[in-house]
């Protein structure tokens, strides 16, 4: 038969996977905009980088429980849903993964499992840290066109400008 796009919940979306859970979530992963979770036909939520996904490229969607496992070319998402309030775990190469580019992800109980284009990784989710951390160097500060000396204290009226470089 024929389809017809027009009728389409997610009309131009490039749909990667469609995943349903035990509690009636349907997840959907696209190829440029998110993922999407409808219950009972209506989109309770989308989420994209300004709701916290590391990008909004999806790759790869598995379900565990009622945990919805987002793949992406930017790191991986952890989406807990519990009672209507949606939680999110990212993980990165800076939490210890092989690649940022998640293509396939496999979870059995609390191991999680990850194809990317460096090869088969995997951890337990209950022993990874996921705190990442960004070790800034700060090279050199200004006010105005002068360099400042990083032991004093300065304290800069209003409409000053203040040059950070790292």
């Amino acid at each position: 038969g024929d389809y017809v796009l027009q009728d389409s919940l997610l009309p131009g979306n490039g749909i990667i996977a469609i995943k349903k859970s035990n509690k009636n979530l349907l997840w959907i992963c696209t190829s440029e905009h998110g993922l999407y979770c409808f219950q009972n036909g209506k989109l309770l939520r989308h989420f994209t980088e300004t709701s916290g996904l590391p990008s909004n490229n999806g790759r790869t969607l598995q379900l565990n429980e009622e945990n919805a496992w987002f793949g992406t070319d930017k790191g991986l998402v952890k989406i807990i849903y519990d009672n209507g309030i949606f939680h999110l775990q990212k993980y990165s190469t800076s939490d210890g993964l092989a690649s940022n580019i998640i293509n396939s992800i496999y979870v059995d109980s609390n191991i999680v499992y990850l194809g990317t284009p460096e090869g088969l990784c995997y951890f337990d989710e209950r022993k990874i840290e996921t705190n990442s951390f960004c070790n800034l160097v700060l090279t050199r500060a200004g006010i105005g066109d002068s360099t400042v000396d990083f032991s004093d204290k300065y304290v800069l009226p209003g409409g000053e400008r203040f040059v950070v470089e790292f």
